[in-house]
């Protein structure tokens, strides 16, 4: 039979009626699911369709008929009933446990005749209270990039940085949440959080700076539902970012030249002088030029320490400091400054002038000229502040000091020998007399060879040689001596005598028909001197200890 509706007026409300087989229903307004909220554990809040959550007994909450009794269906079974309140809301929370898994929440509104509206759309969600997957969870690495020794800090290690990253890994879904905690003397607080990335793996870099003094830290894994795995074992590192006491250099010490300790600003040939001084046991000292780092050394247990450089310090000032090291990275501040500076450029030799002052003719003496002034005055100009050193045949006999303006002279406190002192350069000469007197031939150039037997009377007068220091030679024999010495000129033993001087070079003595033995040593004038006599016992040469002598 067709329906047939009606309706019915009464006062002034409508009501629409159906007559079907006898029977009377009205239509039912559909309910309305606003949502639901979660208030189980960590993450909590209004729960999204499709969302997770580990509250079992989520409150549901929504819309209807003042009036009306909502019946909640979870995938089509019965969970529970609410009523509508005047203000046209509702809301209902499980008296029981739901499942872990999926769900799919509809509503059903029934009015007081018992007239029930269609179902509403379903409301999905997922209910997941299993904690994470910790077997692999763990804190891998802390990394230090603060001071001078940076990379990871193994648990129990020390560190000078006090906001490391933090590393490690996990089992857990991408996504999923790492909450770092640190307990410090002053107790237990969350560090930061991390989220999983790839392959498990997260990183945290702290902010919040790590306390002084050991820090335990552990962490635990959240689940996009909140479920909370049990915290890790705890990597412990301790914080230390004190700075060590600064060292002190106590000395540099030049071993070039005459070997000496520097005085701070003083000047050095040595290319690399052995700096010495103190720091804190085991440290490690770094020692610098200005910005420059020259390299570097470990404090002895008693907190000594030395170092040469291993480059050469360029020509120039310099002003060496020193920093220590801790064994985690802590440097000091800079030790106080020790100045130098470093010249290895020879000074240009000076132009000079020697004066005679005595007798009746004084004045400048010229290269080559006879004086009767056994202490002439030198004079001249040179590099201001440095030294002059003065020689006479090779060998020194006095030191003066340039003024400002470069300016020096210097007076022999001991008398010149008696005679010439005639020089070459070469064998490029015709003939060579010392005249009378005692006089000296010096050999300024290098590797020059003077026969004397070979050259005769080309070279006669010369009761000294100097043979310099260019490697040069002399040849002589028995006769040459005996032909050109003097009797007890250096020794009173009444035997013909010659001398040979040289800072090296050779002499060779030719035997003939008269040869050579060599006697003992002796001294002239602070000069070592060996001693070679001839067969006969009638000439003797004395001969430098500097100088190699071979006989023929």
């Amino acid at each position: 039979m067709a329906s047939e509706k009606t309706t019915i007026a009464v006062g002034e409300t409508n009501i629409d009626r159906a007559a079907s087989a006898g029977m009377s229903t009205f239509t039912v307004q559909q309910p309305v699911l606003d949502g639901a909220f979660d208030n189980a554990g960590d993450i909590q809040g209004n729960l999204a369709p499709g969302s997770i959550t580990d509250d079992r007994q989520p409150e549901f909450h929504g819309q209807g008929t003042p009036g009306d009794t909502i019946v909640i269906q979870d995938n089509g079974t019965e969970i529970g009933k609410a009523r509508v309140g005047a203000s046209g809301l509702w809301s209902f929370t499980p008296s029981t446990d739901m499942g872990e898994g999926l769900h799919a929440i509809t509503l059903i509104a029934r009015d007081a005749s018992g007239n029930e509206s269609a179902p509403s759309a379903p409301f999905n969600f997922e209910i997941d209270v299993t904690p994470p997957d910790a077997s692999q969870l763990a804190i891998t690495g802390v990394l230090d990039t603060v001071g001078g020794i940076t990379g990871n800090i193994t648990s129990g290690a020390a560190t000078d940085d006090a906001r490391p990253l933090i590393s490690g890994t996990s089992s857990g879904v991408p996504g999923h949440t790492v909450i770092v905690r640190v307990r410090d003397a002053s107790g237990e607080r969350e560090l930061g959080r991390a989220v999983i990335g790839e392959h498990g793996n997260w990183t945290l870099q702290v902010d919040a700076p790590l306390a002084s003094g050991q820090n335990m830290l552990r962490v635990y894994e959240v689940d996009v539902a909140g479920n909370e795995t049990a915290l890790t074992a705890p990597y412990r590192v301790t914080v230390n970012t004190e700075k060590p006491a600064a060292p002190v250099i106590e000395s540099v010490f030049d071993d070039v030249g005459t070997p000496h300790m520097l005085l701070p600003g003083e000047v050095t040939d040595d290319a690399r002088p052995t700096l010495s001084g103190t720091a804190p046991a085991k440290h490690t000292v770094q020692l610098y030029d200005g910005a420059t780092y020259l390299g570097e050394t470990v404090a002895d247990a008693r907190g000594n320490w030395s170092f040469t450089p291993t480059v050469a310090l360029p020509e120039g000032p310099h002003n060496i400091t020193a920093t220590a090291t801790d064994k985690i990275g802590n440097v000091s501040e800079p030790s106080g400054p020790f100045p130098l500076t470093t010249d290895y450029t020879a000074p240009a030799a000076s132009d000079a002038v020697l004066s005679d002052d005595v007798g009746p003719v004084q004045g400048p003496i010229a290269h080559g000229s006879v004086t009767d002034d056994s202490t002439p005055t030198y004079a001249g100009n040179a590099e201001p502040n440095t030294t002059v050193v003065i020689y006479d045949h090779g060998k020194e006999i006095g030191r003066t000091q340039t003024n400002g303006a470069g300016d020096w002279t210097f007076t022999p406190t001991v008398p010149l020998t008696i005679g010439q002192h005639i020089r070459i350069n070469s064998g490029d000469f015709e003939r060579l007399d010392g005249g009378l007197g005692i006089d000296t031939l010096v050999m300024d150039g290098k590797s020059m060879h003077i026969d004397l037997s070979a050259l005769g009377m080309k070279v006669q007068g010369f009761e000294k040689f100097d043979l310099g220091a260019g490697g040069n030679t002399l040849a002589l024999s028995a006769s040459d001596v005996l032909a050109g010495g003097v009797r007890d000129m250096v020794t009173a033993d009444g035997k013909v005598q010659m001398l040979v001087n040289g800072a090296n070079g050779d002499v060779d003595l030719l035997g003939g028909s008269d040869g050579w033995t060599q006697g003992g040593n002796t001294t002239v004038g602070d000069v070592t001197y060996s001693v070679y006599t001839n067969l006969a016992g009638t000439a003797e040469l004395l001969v430098e200890d500097k100088v190699h002598v071979t006989i023929m």
